[in-house]
């Protein structure tokens, strides 16, 4: 019975590390303006309106990026794909879903049945968050 307490206490233990993140969402180089409103001393008409999807893939209890979303590369070919002059009411939305937390969960159970003190390691497992960007692409008048 101490044993399964013994076991108990590691899974619990390791389960802190869940939640902890450190997210650098940056863009840098982009030729056009980009904006989180809509202010702007010109007319402008809104082309379109994009909502895009992507991911973002940590380690080491989620401290560590190994892959970030490339918002420059986001921005810019919405922008290009209808030749607007700018983005306005840009809105980053970070979430962990479902599907981001179950590949890290089974994995960290599946170790946690094998060997119990694995789940101390259960802090190397990759983990994603989805990341949403929405803005409007817009043409000034001329």
């Amino acid at each position: 019975m101490k044993k399964h307490g013994v076991h108990l206490v590691l899974c619990l233990f390791s389960l802190l590390f869940i939640g902890c993140s450190t997210v650098h969402l940056t863009s840098g180089g982009f030729n056009r303006p980009a904006s989180m409103n809509n202010i702007t001393d010109k007319k402008f008409g809104v082309v379109k309106h994009f909502s895009v999807e992507t991911k973002g893939w940590f380690t080491l209890a989620n401290l560590y990026t190994f892959k970030n979303t490339n918002i420059q590369k986001i921005l810019q070919n919405e922008i290009d794909s209808v030749q607007g002059d700018a983005i306005v009411n840009v809105k980053i939305k970070g979430q962990t879903t479902f599907v981001d937390s179950a590949l890290p969960m089974g994995l960290y159970f599946v170790a946690v049945a094998i060997n119990p003190y694995l789940a101390f390691a259960s802090f190397m497992i990759p983990t994603s968050r989805t990341y949403t960007i929405e803005g409007d692409v817009i043409k000034y008048f001329e």
